[in-house]
């Protein structure tokens, strides 16, 4: 929206409001007297009576009562219209003014207020002149009513207004409007004027309904259409319950019910409020805040359901405390509005120009119904201007979508104009993207075929190179020859494998021997399995041709071969090496000796477990290097030896159970009682399986244990 329209736009509305704030004479009562004598009452024709009028409180007087109330009953000067302060809880009382005029020849003249809550009588010179329902001391008795139905008097010099009042269902009520002195014709054209211009507000309002819901069904994605649609029509009826008053002056033969019409109004202001946070939440729906805009809406309808089946007074009160929530509802909707104006979203302009004056006429109108001040109704003014922003706003999503629409239809009218150069140009696209993937996908092939063929290549090497393996590793029955209960748990990460096994017999000196150990060599695959076979190699080496029966000088020697072998790379620089446990036994007298490098030994007798750390120096390049101990011990009938590498101990567990540690592999070898190897063997690579689950081996496995 530009800023000449925003300008003009504003113009009219400051029209409006000057229009409803205009007014006639005054002439101001004081002491419950007014003279209106000086002025020419057959042209004015209209004189408002603001002003000091005696008021009895809790009494009902009629006219005659008057002179004799005054000399004896109490009473006060009470202004009108009154101020909430002024007024009591559910009270009833009469007013009195008196009237000094010259005579007039007109006989049509009349009392004339907008608001009466909630019965009244309006005596002049002793006659009934107007009522609204009929009033009463008390809650029984009393019927309510809602439109003004008066009759015409003539002026006399000295003219004694008395007004009763009774109300025993609105929180607060007297004479809280403007009062006149006017004559009948004015009373008609003021209504005329009014029913009108609500005439005119709410067929605007439902113009606007149309619109709304019109776009709705183009666009059923814009849920805000909807929302404002909803709002305006229970707009359209707080209006039409605001206009009850100039019916009954129009067309006295009306009679509405005053519950039900209360509380219809009532139930449409709920609504609009309830109908125009969800609109505002549409269009800010990363700015409104979502718990707020449900819990008005709960509020909203919790009070709707209160209203139609609650006491009167007891809505009343719930009515009058959510016209103040109104207020700060309001002030969220501005909030937001600012808020979106500063995210430059589209339309926050203009919502929150028309929403920022409906919201100055709600306030307005608050504390003018709560009786803080006096002023005068401006609400349909700010519903009025607030439409015509809405509108706007609906009106230019619809340009939007007509215009993406419109460009659509160019497009496509495009399309089918071009249809068959448009067609040529992409086949002659797609026939070009075919060849380039005919050629991708033959060169893929290509590549399928010789990596397939490599991978054969590869696997069939490895395949071959894990044969070989296996023939070198030396047969378990091997050990069996002098432990006849043993086992080997040799699980391979890969095809082949870093880690090794060695079984020897050999005679030094015509003493028996039996060699056996394990080895964890750098690394897995096809590195850690050279060097295994390397270290089988130079063990092979050591005692068949050296013929040294001494654990701890095998080792010594395998270190210094294992280096000289790797002489020719830079082993300051290098990791290569392996970690080995190593035993010796003397068949003829069971003595055992054992010698270790970075592993251990676990023996085993009468359930007492003994560890035997080997030295801290691996076999190959160390920094520090130590030499290697030789641990000696007799060999007893049912003792256990168990020798492993790392593998077994390292392995991750599934469901993030960790690693499962050397402290648990020792608990269940001691757990291996009264059960042979075969069945060890079988219970450790079960648990293995269990651990792990669905996660990869990360290292190789190797387990070796004997039973004397």
């Amino acid at each position: 929206m530009s800023k000449k329209k925003y300008f003009i736009t504003g113009i009219y509305l400051l029209l409006a409001v000057s229009l409803h704030l205009s007014a006639g004479n005054i002439i101001k009562p004081q002491k419950g007297v007014v003279d209106i004598s000086s002025i020419d009452i057959k042209n004015t024709k209209s004189i408002k009576l603001n002003g000091e009028w005696i008021f009895f409180a809790d009494t009902l007087l009629l006219p005659a009562q008057i002179p004799e109330a005054l000399k004896n009953l109490p009473y006060k000067y009470l202004n009108i219209p009154s101020f909430r302060k002024d007024l009591k809880l559910q009270s009833y009382g009469t007013y009195y003014l008196k009237i000094l005029s010259d005579s007039c020849s007109i006989n049509d003249f009349v009392i004339s207020t907008k608001t009466i809550h909630s019965s009244a009588k309006i005596f002049v010179n002793g006659k009934l002149t107007g009522s609204i329902g009929v009033p009463a001391n008390n809650k029984k008795d009393i019927k309510p009513g809602v439109l003004l139905k008066s009759k015409g008097f003539s002026l006399k010099k000295e003219n004694d207004v008395v007004i009763q009042y009774a109300n025993f269902h609105k929180e607060k009520a007297g004479i809280v409007s403007d009062i006149y002195l006017q004559t009948k014709e004015v009373q008609i054209e003021n209504a005329a004027f009014f029913l009108i211009k609500y005439a005119i507000i709410i067929g605007t309002i439902l113009f606007i309904i149309f619109n709304q819901i019109n776009y709705y069904f183009i666009r059923k994605k814009d849920i805000s259409s909807f929302y404002i649609g909803a709002a305006s029509f229970f707009i359209a009826g707080y209006i039409v319950f605001m206009s009850m008053f100039y019916w009954g002056i129009l067309f006295s033969d009306i009679n509405l019910n005053y519950f039900i019409s209360l509380k219809i109004w009532r139930f449409s202001y709920f609504m609009t409020v309830c109908f125009f946070i969800l609109y505002t939440r549409s269009l800010f729906p990363t700015i409104y805040p979502k718990w707020l805009a449900k819990f008005t809406v709960f509020y909203t309808v919790l009070l709707s359901i209160i209203t139609f089946f609650a006491p009167l007074h007891f809505s009343s009160i719930l009515f009058n405390h959510f016209m103040f929530f109104t207020i700060i509802i309001g002030l969220s909707c501005i909030g937001a509005g600012f808020v979106g104006r500063i995210k430059k979203i589209e339309d926050a302009s203009l919502f929150l120009f028309g929403f920022g004056f409906f919201l100055a006429t709600v306030i307005n109108d608050v504390l003018h119904n709560l009786l803080i001040i006096h002023s005068v109704n401006l609400l349909d003014v700010g519903i009025f201007g607030m439409m015509l922003t809405q509108a706007q706003i609906i009106n230019t999503k619809l340009n939007r979508t007509l215009l993406g629409k419109e460009r659509l239809s160019k497009h496509l009218q495009y399309v089918n104009i071009n249809l068959e150069k448009i067609v040529k140009h992409r086949t002659e696209e797609i026939e070009e993207q075919k060849a380039e993937i005919e050629t991708q996908r033959d060169f893929a092939m290509m590549q399928h075929e010789l990596i397939s063929k490599q991978k054969k290549t590869i696997t069939d090497s490895i395949n071959y190179a894990r044969e070989i393996q296996q023939a070198v590793l030396p047969n378990e029955n091997l050990l069996r020859e002098y432990f006849s209960d043993s086992f080997i748990l040799f699980k391979p990460k890969d095809y082949v494998s870093g880690d090794f096994y060695f079984i020897r017999h050999y005679i030094v000196d015509d003493n028996p021997y039996l060699l056996f150990s394990v080895a964890d060599c750098t690394g897995h695959g096809v590195s850690g399995a050279l060097l295994s076979m390397l270290g089988m190699s130079l063990l092979h080496e050591i005692v068949g041709y050296d013929k040294i029966s001494k654990a701890s000088e095998i080792l010594e020697i395998l270190r210094k071969k294992f280096k000289q072998t790797l002489s020719k790379r830079d082993l300051d620089n290098t990791s290569d090496g392996m970690s080995i446990s190593l035993c010796l036994v003397n068949k003829n007298t069971g003595e055992m000796q054992y010698s270790g490098a970075f592993q251990s030994l676990i023996y085993i007798r009468d359930n007492t477990i003994t560890k035997i750390k080997g030295a801290n120096c691996i076999i190959g390049n160390y920094m520090h290097e130590v030499s290697y101990e030789n641990h000696i011990m007799q060999l007893e009938k049912n003792d256990k030896v168990f020798l492993f590498t790392d593998g077994y101990a390292d392995q991750m567990g599934d469901k993030n159970r960790g690693r499962f540690m050397k402290k648990r592999l020792l608990e269940q070898l001691i757990s291996f009682n009264n059960i042979n190897c075969k069945e060890q063997k079988t219970e450790l690579n079960n648990n293995f399986e269990n651990w792990r689950g669905n996660t990869e081996q990360i290292d190789d496995v190797l387990i070796m244990g004997v039973t004397v």
